[in-house]
């Protein structure tokens, strides 16, 4: 689906969010070891740090902005922040199902993100909150590591 210029960064992230998602769930189908899951945990929980948190927190500044047009309790908005508390919360548990199910929820949530909250975002925000999101906002998103956060198979 073809986004509006200021939410680009933001699509782009995705994109990445999905290939570290996906790779993540084929490293964690190969069943792996206690120390290899462990390490795909650490993984994770580093990605969800540098790359992943930063990227929740400018999307939590849009969804700030969008309830002041559609009211907080919208469903998507409900929605949108409660997965991202959920992704958070699964990244604590340190066994195989968690990991499996953070992958698995990442990768929903990023289309439920592209193919339905960002159209209500384009659709309600003023040229001035998209100028705010693509400028004031989104000014670090360019400068986020590009590579995937899990190598192998």
């Amino acid at each position: 689906m073809k986004r509006e210029k200021f939410l680009w960064s933001i699509t782009h992230a995705h994109h990445f969010g999905l290939m570290a998602a996906k790779t993540l769930q084929r490293l964690l189908d190969k069943n792996p070891t206690k120390r290899e899951l462990e390490d795909l945990r650490l993984k994770a929980e580093k990605f969800f740090k540098s790359d992943l948190g930063a990227h929740i927190g400018v999307e939590e500044k849009i969804l700030d902005q969008l309830s002041l047009h559609v009211g907080a309790e919208n469903p998507l908005l409900v929605r949108a922040h409660r997965e991202h508390k959920e992704l958070f919360q699964l990244l604590k548990k340190r066994d195989l199902k968690s990991l499996k199910l953070f992958a698995k929820k990442l990768i929903e949530h990023i289309y439920f993100e592209e193919n339905k909250l960002f159209s209500i975002i384009e659709d309600q925000f003023t040229s001035e909150e998209k100028e705010w999101v693509e400028t004031d906002i989104q000014f670090n998103i360019h400068d986020w590591p590009k590579i995937p956060a899990f190598s192998g198979g």
